[in-house]
């Protein structure tokens, strides 16, 4: 019997899916759009590594008037002797609890949190704000101090370093792990659970939380008073570097540090790329009965973690309030200049890095340059994806002092022009975005739009993290007049004024206002509807098999 004819107008059920572009001139875009974030990378990662790395093999002190000496391994040498083992080993004890709360306390309450249903998971959410936005790790260190510095950090350096830096850092590293495995788990109700998403995220999270790890500075320099036997590596880092001005030596612990932070990037770059991980916007997810004892037991906890951050805060808060100009060691600190100073440079930069990172990582993850193959294009930019300001500031420290950088205005901004971790973030991102756009059933402008509220986020976590951190503008912007919150602080503190310190001078009341509200409609909003996937086609749902051919 032949088939009744198509109505005119109706497409037929069977028929393929109209694609977006043309694969030939998407291809060109992707790789044209990858363009300004490799003139980035090399400008502001790839150059000064090579410099570094150079260094390493001469003795060096500029203002010293020695002149440059090739000495070979003879620095390497030299950091050997000279307390690497020790700064590696107090490193790694430091990082080990984070670890621990990263990749276990953070998947079970994004579980509990899960299992409790939607009234649970929103609690949880709104719990997660001030864990996140709460972020001044010198502010609280410097309080802490105040408050608390006869206690364990005294009698048990290491321990009481290791246990004071996990209670300052626990709530925020707790609420990234939360946030990221509740998109785990978030699914559609044709999807079958994603174990293989919850590998990789572990992974990812694993490999980015040792990096970040062996960068550790501020904290230790703040808690440990510059004790030999609490020193990090990027402790040991900065005595050898500006206080001993030996750049060949600090050039080579810095190389030792660097390639275990390459690697660490390439493995994340690898995984990211052969495991499928995608982001995709999930508005309606599956619904399941609410567990009682999950919603207990998940509200147990979350009292537990306030419980556990407003101890940790309290001296801060007690502490909050000194609106008075201070008098520092140089003279009165004028507050109006040290707020510009702290959140003006950091925005520029955090701006133009999330703008090069959302091109390139549409035109990696949208527009497929290499097909199923283009998270490749990311390998490039991998050894670079952990490395943060802290090791970009010795890496600079040649280039600024050449160009007369040094003590400016121009100094304060961190040089993230590329933000390498936005930027596989991106790629992942649009990857599974996209695929609504790809197979036709989607305009590129409805399937994409849920991308602009992660530009934000990104923005406004590297302006945050950026602004709190100490290393770069105390080493490069260390006049009065160009201070930073964080740096005023650790001027008055090291001026032994360590009560009654303006502790709001890093993280004033009204970005605490400003980024909790955004953090608060980012989490109610928006990143309750991401939705983290990862695996072969058979592991998704039927539409997405289509779409991805």
């Amino acid at each position: 019997m032949s088939q009744p004819e198509q109505p005119q107008g109706i497409a037929s059920p069977y028929a393929a899916p109209k694609r977006g572009l043309d694969p030939a001139v998407a291809r060109v875009i992707g790789l044209a759009l990858l363009v300004p974030a490799l003139i980035a990378l090399m400008l502001a990662y790839a150059a000064p590594t090579v410099t570094s790395v150079v260094d390493s093999f001469y003795r060096k002190q500029p203002f010293r008037d020695v002149q440059s000496e090739f000495v070979g391994l003879d620095n390497y040498e030299r950091v050997f002797t000279q307390g690497f083992g020790s700064a590696l080993g107090i490193t790694l004890l430091i990082t080990l609890p984070l670890l621990l709360t990263l990749l276990v306390g953070g998947p079970v309450v994004a579980w509990l949190a899960h299992r409790s249903g939607e009234t649970g998971r929103r609690l949880t959410r709104v719990v997660l704000v001030p864990l996140l936005v709460l972020f001044s790790p010198v502010g609280v260190a410097v309080a802490w101090y105040a408050d608390r510095r006869t206690d364990m950090l005294r009698d048990y350096p290491r321990l009481g370093l290791t246990w004071t830096t996990w209670l300052i850092l626990f709530g925020a590293v707790l609420a990234v792990s939360v946030t990221v495995f509740l998109a785990v788990l978030r699914r559609r109700a044709d999807e079958p659970r994603s174990v293989t998403a919850a590998l990789v995220v572990g992974a990812l999270l694993g490999l980015g939380g040792l990096a970040y790890g062996l960068q550790f500075f501020d904290l230790p320099y703040m808690l440990a008073r510059g004790g030999r036997n609490t020193a990090t590596l990027m402790n040991v880092a900065l005595q050898g570097t500006f206080m001993r001005v030996d750049l060949g030596a600090g050039a080579a612990l810095l190389t030792l540090v660097g390639i275990p932070l390459a690697l660490l990037g390439v493995a994340a770059v690898l995984i990211v790329a052969l495991s499928g991980l995608r982001v995709r916007w999930v508005p309606d997810a599956g619904r399941r009965a609410p567990s009682a004892l999950a919603t207990v037991a998940v509200i147990v906890l979350l009292v537990g973690c306030l419980a556990v951050v407003a101890y940790v805060l309290w001296p801060w808060f007690g502490q909050f309030g000194q609106f008075d100009e201070p008098a520092g060691p140089r003279g009165r600190l004028d507050t109006g200049p040290i707020a510009i100073n702290t959140w003006v440079p950091p925005l520029l930069s955090a701006f133009v890095g999330v703008l090069l990172a959302a091109l390139a990582g549409f035109g990696i993850g949208a527009l497929r340059p290499l097909g199923r193959f283009s998270e490749l294009l990311l390998l490039p930019f991998a050894p670079w994806l952990f490395v943060t300001p802290t090791m970009q500031a010795f890496d600079a420290f040649n280039s600024l002092g050449a160009s007369g950088n040094l003590n400016t205005t121009a100094s304060l901004i961190p040089p993230v022009w590329i933000n390498i971790p936005a930027l596989v973030l991106f790629a992942v991102l649009f990857r599974g975005l996209s695929e609504d756009w790809r197979a036709g059933r989607r305009s590129i402008h409805t399937a994409l739009l849920p991308a602009l509220p992660m530009a934000a986020l990104a923005v406004l976590v590297t302006w945050l993290v950026n602004a709190q951190s100490l290393m770069w503008p105390m080493v490069f912007a260390n006049k009065p007049e160009l201070f930073t919150g964080p740096v005023a602080l650790v001027q008055l503190w090291q001026s032994m004024r360590v009560d009654g310190l303006p502790v709001n001078l890093a993280l004033p009341v009204a970005a605490i206002v400003g980024f909790a509200l955004a953090a608060a409609a980012l989490q109610w909003f928006y990143l309750d509807k991401l939705s983290i996937r990862a695996g072969k086609d058979e592991d998704l749902a039927p539409a997405d098999r289509a779409a991805t051919g």
